[in-house]
């Protein structure tokens, strides 16, 4: 599944449906562990309706399909005040 994926969203960059940029790895790690996260939760709760989380699935890989952003650690602050 994982090769597919991959293999799908290469396609959409080579098209130019998505950023030069875009790490394709982690995006596609993204979605399958979102998935896997779906699939855990219908398992406990057969009424479960997934419909509004794959909307936001499927919004946040556009997002991050469209301009990746930078890779940062930097957890501090930047408000001046104490």
């Amino acid at each position: 599944i994982r090769g597919h994926l991959t293999g799908v969203l290469a396609l959409a960059k080579e098209r130019g449906q998505a950023s030069p940029n875009a790490d394709l790895g982690a995006i596609c790690e993204f979605m399958m562990t979102f998935a896997d996260g779906l699939l855990l939760r219908r398992v406990r709760d057969p009424d479960f309706d997934a419909t509004g989380a794959l909307a936001s699935m499927f919004a946040m890989t556009r997002a991050m399909l469209a301009e990746p952003l930078p890779a940062s650690n930097d957890n501090q602050s930047t408000d001046p005040t104490p």
